[in-house]
């Protein structure tokens, strides 16, 4: 494997980094380490908050099919009443 010095060459290198001690350049790479953590915390976050908007989504659409079934299910039950002494008028109540 190579080395870092092979693996990058000086004149590519920003000319900031040459000027920085070992103790800058390892509190700079700390820092990154850091950002990169909180961004894949936050990419996990994100992740998992759209499965979650995914199931309540299909529950969601599940609801929609079940309640366009509702109205024939309700009208099937509404049009059978026995019958007996309500088939009349309603008694009026006495003034």
């Amino acid at each position: 494997m190579a080395t870092l010095e092979e693996a990058v060459r000086p004149e590519e290198l920003d000319p900031e980094f040459l000027r920085l001690g070992n103790d800058e350049l390892q509190a700079r790479t700390r820092l990154l380490d850091n950002e990169i953590k909180q961004m894949r915390n936050e990419l996990q976050r994100l992740m998992h908050e759209q499965q979650s908007m995914r199931e309540r989504i299909k529950d969601n659409q599940d609801k929609i099919k079940v309640n366009r079934q509702l109205p024939y299910l309700v009208g099937n039950v509404v049009e059978v009443r026995p019958a007996g002494r309500w088939c009349g008028p309603p008694p009026r109540a006495a003034v």
